[in-house]
């Protein structure tokens, strides 16, 4: 790893080059898998039944993933990703979750402080400080791509930086009441 904390020597499983989130289409980022990008461990799931509520899809939805800390949900009706959660505080695996975040040109990493993700990403849509996950947290949103859109949510503490990351598609997050 660099000292920005990217990963230099992640080997991705996929057989497509992956465009940056900017450019990438719906179609495109509902064939992202998991496994394509992170190691399966103990804590591997793969959840086709519908056991999840997500609040950026209205209804269940299903997800695999390692844990808590990391998952790609689709909707019960499709096997398209339509959301990315990274969430390094729960076990999100550094190394893999910043060369994703790279290769999607997102070039946040673990622990950036608020100030830093502003800079590196540019001014966010929301900006909210004090979010209900407790004390001195900040969440910022971004809308990303030209005919595809997506948000990406950063969520940030005062004393550890950024903690997760969640990415979704714009379309069906809109839908939902929870957004």
């Amino acid at each position: 790893m660099d000292g920005q904390g990217v990963a230099d020597d992640v080997q991705f499983k996929t057989n497509f080059l992956m465009k940056d989130l900017r450019q990438m289409s719906y179609e495109e980022f509902g064939k992202l898998r998991f496994l394509d990008f992170f190691k399966k461990t103990d804590d591997y799931f793969h959840d086709t039944i519908g056991c999840m509520e997500l609040p950026d899809l209205a209804g269940l939805s299903c997800s695999e993933g390692n844990g808590t800390g990391s998952y790609f949900a689709s909707p019960l009706d499709s096997n398209q990703t339509v959301s990315i959660s990274l969430d390094f505080e729960e076990g999100c695996s550094e190394t893999e979750g910043h060369a994703l975040l790279q290769h999607m040109g997102l070039l946040i990493y673990k622990g950036m402080p608020y100030e830093q993700v502003k800079e590196i990403l540019g001014q966010p849509t929301r900006d909210i400080f004090g979010i209900p996950t407790g004390g001195n947290s900040t969440e910022l949103r971004y809308v990303f791509g030209a005919v595809s859109q997506f948000y990406v949510d950063c969520f940030i503490t005062e004393r550890e930086g950024l903690s997760r990351v969640r990415i979704c598609r714009k379309d069906l997050a809109d839908e939902s009441d929870a957004w």
